[in-house]
């Protein structure tokens, strides 16, 4: 979500591959040198959230996994997270804003990843992933 489905921004933020991260995680990737390529970047994202040690890749294990990358914060307030869940009708409302703020009234203007994974699965760009063996 943070890169918007572009492969010129670094998937950590967003932010353009130009140059280390400005936003949060500053300073990504640690090591080589800009421009990078985005799949430098998307390896450095992977490990610095260990998902490179992650195993579960069935869809529970990705939602799990997927929340994490964007935080815990929303459970405090008893609401799904929207960047798992936006677009879809177990979301409605409620936010962190650009500062930080959390606002129960603001709406995610992005679709979360279930959403766009069902859509990649559903026009067949992905599969499924094998459900536990």
């Amino acid at each position: 979500m943070e890169a918007d489905f572009r492969f010129d921004s670094h998937l950590h933020n967003g932010d353009p591959l130009t140059s280390r991260t400005i936003r949060v995680p500053a300073g990504r990737p640690t090591r080589g040198t800009p421009p990078f390529s985005w799949e430098e970047s998307a390896m450095d994202a992977i490990a610095v959230n260990r998902y490179d040690k992650w195993n579960d890749w069935s869809i529970a294990g990705m939602l799990v996994a997927w929340e994490r990358y964007n935080g815990l914060g929303y459970r405090q307030y008893g609401i799904l997270s929207p960047y798992v869940w936006a677009c879809t009708d177990l979301y409605a409302r409620g936010r962190y804003v650009a500062d930080g703020r959390f606002e129960a009234n603001a709406e995610s203007r992005q679709c979360g990843r279930s959403g766009n994974a069902q859509g990649t699965i559903a026009t067949g760009l992905v599969s499924p992933p094998a459900g536990p063996k």
